[in-house]
């Protein structure tokens, strides 16, 4: 897993061999509680990510939480789910630019 702090966000990268357990470990960290989080899952398979990550977009709710896949179906189980990670970026950015207005 490789792990990225990039513009606003932190982008994790999953490679291969990596689990549910160690992106777990990792996601539940004090400092990336408050932060915008794009979890990259280009090249794991998704399904057995998928309970960790509906649980984590539920308490991950004051900030943007993203997933990037092609292989998904996009309408999956109310998760964010973005095809590229550049489009994640823009999706955080929107977000972000309604939260500011949200708040005036």
């Amino acid at each position: 897993m490789k792990i990225n702090s990039q513009l606003n966000s932190i982008l994790f990268t999953l490679e291969s061999g990596d689990s549910p357990v160690s992106l777990n470990s990792e996601l539940y960290k004090s400092n990336y509680l408050n932060s915008n989080i794009i979890i990259d899952l280009s090249d794991v398979v998704f399904n057995g990510f998928l309970n960790l990550l509906k649980a984590f977009s539920e308490k991950h709710n004051h900030k943007s939480f993203v997933i990037v896949s092609e292989n998904i179906d996009y309408d999956k189980d109310d998760l964010n789910i973005i095809p590229t990670i550049q489009e994640a970026f823009d999706y955080i950015e929107m977000e972000e630019i309604e939260r500011d207005l949200n708040s005036l």
